[in-house]
């Protein structure tokens, strides 16, 4: 079971490092997905001013992190709900593939349905199938996909508050 801890800002370079590490590690698989110029803190810093930033743990061991934000442009049509936006959920390689995403998401979707949100929303590579079936299994839905300026193709994928359990 995680723990997650909610990182003063001062403390956002150990958010960074887990995703410059997933970023290298991803590149050196042929499968690149952030660019490294928006994981320096003045670029992120610039790209999502102040999100809340968190760290999971299992024990001693910070596995991962993920920011949340409570507006999104490329969500603007879906206005008027109360809605919370993940992004760069990330799990340190070492960590891959022993259910710490899911449980993050679970923990993502318990903190917002406790505050009311109505929504937690996100999106991701389209080209990413195991991303599609991790978010489907934690109960986000997919939305038509859209394309990026830079050409990028992303489903967007939202999860509706209060879950039927």
């Amino acid at each position: 079971m995680i723990d997650v801890e909610e990182l003063d800002y001062d403390r956002l370079d150990d958010l960074l490092s887990m995703l410059r590490e997933r970023a290298a590690w991803l590149e050196a698989k042929g499968m690149a997905m952030w660019d490294p110029t928006y994981l320096e803190r003045d670029a992120f810093v610039a790209r999502y001013g102040d999100p809340a930033c968190f760290v999971f743990r299992d024990g001693d061991e910070a596995v991962g992190g993920f920011i949340l934000v409570d507006r999104d442009e490329a969500w603007q049509e879906r206005g008027g709900e109360d809605a919370c936006y993940v992004h760069k959920l990330v799990v340190r390689p070492r960590f891959a593939g022993r259910g710490y995403a899911e449980e993050a998401l679970g923990w993502i979707l318990d903190f917002a349905e406790a505050r009311g949100i109505d929504a937690v929303r996100l999106d991701y590579y389209a080209d990413r199938p195991y991303l599609a079936r991790l978010y489907a299994a934690c109960g986000f839905a997919a939305l038509p996909d859209r394309v990026m300026p830079d050409g990028t193709r992303i489903t967007p994928a939202e999860a509706r508050l209060p879950r039927d359990r």
